[in-house]
């Protein structure tokens, strides 16, 4: 008993099995959803090993089981494409749906590159994923046949993290209540909106990220994890020319940040008293704190390269520290959130301090504790020496506007 006794004949008949209840298909012959490869026939997607297992039944009266061969590109999907199919890699993309009543946590978590949860469910405690998508803008409490006709915003992000534990508070509703509510945490960077795009066939999502995302609906907002090929979905959030998809799954994907435009969503019914127009990480609406989370990054910053036998002078700007040891000389620039370092906000001159002669670090701080009387503690320290940004890892998130000048009589 080989994969390779299957023919396109077998094939075929398999297909046509899988079209009649996937989820029977699934349950029947013991295999999962596909997590790296996808056969696409006639405009659909099929889990290319469990495919190739169940078609040999066509060829000895017995399937194959999920043990008993090795899926990936040196076998199944060789074999596949010998037979004349199309095989397209595909990639881990936690998909989360966000309620009207979270809209303020996610236009939160979107400015800061931080997303998180109240708990980590079994399914997904070790998850590793290369996007995020978060869908907001149709209710998930209605029948399958309800949703996939209708349709959605689509926020694409790129995660920069796995899921790690945290005792800051970050979020507009642990401010308001003072207290921790997410001690999950995870980075993202956000890339593209794909907007009001259907969430049937006719839209980017294959049918079974799309039920992903209406199962994260009715189960608190938990992401559930979806092995697709996003490219449909990079096309649709305008993102085809700043994200680049390797053929080996395993590689991460190339971004491109300087050619994506970042995502919005629609602010919450009700004004917050929070409410802001600006974005970056750590952007902290609170003035009182927002300023300790600068001075706790500064002083971990100081601590740090004092311990090294460094002479530090806090100078501000264009960079925060002068650092002095004997003939040698490093500036510093810090950054401090309450949220994951996944990216941080400059200004032009930051940018073109670190570019020039001068040796510069920067060194970064996440996770900072603040408490109600805004004193701060703990954080996560991440330091990248050396450090002059590329254009390409540098995002467009403000403009300055000329205004139109009156018209002389």
């Amino acid at each position: 008993m080989a994969y390779t006794d299957v023919t396109a004949e077998a094939v075929l008949k398999t297909l046509a099995e899988y079209d009649t209840d996937p989820g029977a298909f699934f349950a029947t012959y013991g295999f999962d959803a596909a997590r790296q490869y996808e056969l696409v026939h006639d405009g659909k997607r099929y889990p290319s090993k469990a495919i190739v297992g169940v078609a040999h039944k066509h060829i000895d009266g017995h399937a194959m089981r999920w043990n008993d061969f090795t899926g990936g590109r040196a076998t199944i999907v060789r074999h596949l494409e010998r037979l004349g199919f199309t095989v397209e890699t595909t990639r881990p993309v936690l998909m989360v749906y966000v309620g009207q009543d979270s809209l303020e946590n996610l236009q939160h978590g979107l400015d800061t590159c931080t997303w998180g949860f109240r708990e980590l469910p079994d399914d997904l405690t070790g998850a590793a994923f290369d996007f995020v998508v978060f869908a907001e803008g149709a209710s998930p409490r209605v029948t399958d046949e309800q949703w996939f006709s209708r349709s959605a915003n689509l926020h694409l992000c790129q995660a920069t993290s796995g899921f790690y534990p945290t005792e800051a508070k970050h979020w507009p509703d642990e401010l308001d209540q003072d207290q921790l509510i997410y001690p999950y945490h995870f980075g993202i960077v956000p890339l593209g909106t794909a907007t009001d795009v259907p969430l049937g066939p006719d839209g980017p999502l294959p049918a079974e990220a799309s039920r992903q995302l209406k199962i994260s609906g009715t189960h608190r907002g938990f992401g559930k994890i979806a092995h697709f090929d996003p490219t449909r979905l990079l096309s649709a959030a305008h993102l085809a020319d700043a994200v680049t998809l390797p053929d080996d799954p395993k590689q991460r994907p190339t971004i491109k940040l300087a050619r994506t435009s970042g995502v919005r969503t629609p602010q919450p019914g009700t004004k917050s008293r929070r409410t802001t127009t600006s974005s970056g990480p750590g952007r902290l609406q609170d003035p009182k704190k927002r300023k300790a989370v600068e001075q706790h990054a500064v002083a971990t910053a100081t601590a740090h390269y004092e311990k090294l036998g460094w002479h530090v002078t806090e100078i501000g700007k264009p960079y925060d520290l002068e650092c002095r040891k004997n003939d040698e000389e490093r500036h510093v620039e810090v950054k401090g959130t309450t949220g994951a370092a996944a990216a941080v906000e400059l200004t032009i001159n930051e940018v073109n301090h670190a570019r020039g002669a001068d040796i510069t670090d920067l060194f970064v701080v996440s996770e900072i504790i603040v408490n109600e009387n805004y004193e701060t503690s703990g954080g996560q320290t991440h330091i990248f020496e050396n450090w002059a940004p590329n254009d390409d890892a540098l995002q467009p998130t403000r403009f300055r506007y000329e205004l139109p000048r009156p018209v002389s009589d």
